[in-house]
């Protein structure tokens, strides 16, 4: 899949090196492992599910590595997949992204978003998109909502480490879909 700046090809079991760096920025996991980089453990078993749960959803779901057109560097990914709690509805599905922080503040977010979008609701015809952050996360909130995500709750996220699990939940449905 490409956008206008991007290449997003699914993630390869030889992707775990490029994870464990993006991981390794503490800026980068401020607001998902209050800032702890991951172990070769983590991004090991990370790797498996997120290919495990490529396989089971033949490739349409998962991890998509994204490449900055313009120079072939890594950027981070983004992620397009069902609920944790609910693995096999793919008719409501998560978008989420983790990008290197020299492409923080550019558009990259919204613009892979963006391209998620519309796959999940031209594409597959999911009805609905959704997406989670830590509440204290404004940069991802305003990627939300710049892509048409509307907010639905505040929440406890107990997966979320550290003493704050204040979280939020925006979502789109298909038929609120603004864009072709």
């Amino acid at each position: 899949m490409e956008t206008k700046r991007m290449t997003l090809r699914p993630l390869t079991a030889h992707d775990g090196p490029l994870l464990k760096d993006l991981d390794s920025d503490p800026d980068v996991m401020t607001y998902l492992t209050h800032g702890v980089p991951s172990t070769d453990e983590q991004v090991a078993a990370a790797v498996e599910r997120v290919l495990a749960t490529q396989a089971q959803h033949n490739g349409r779901f998962g991890i998509w590595i994204a490449h900055e057109k313009a120079t072939g560097r890594f950027m981070g990914w983004f992620l397009f997949r069902p609920d944790k709690a609910t693995p096999d509805n793919t008719d409501s599905i998560e978008l989420g992204y983790r990008l290197k922080k020299a492409f923080w503040r550019q558009g990259f977010g919204s613009e892979g978003s963006e391209a998620f979008l519309k796959l999940g609701f031209h594409d597959y015809k999911v009805s609905e998109i959704f997406a989670v952050a830590m509440k204290g996360n404004e940069g991802s909130q305003a990627v939300m909502k710049k892509v048409g995500l509307k907010f639905i709750e505040d929440f406890d996220y107990q997966e979320f480490p550290g003493p704050d699990k204040s979280a939020v939940r925006y979502a789109l449905k298909r038929t609120d879909w603004t864009h072709s």
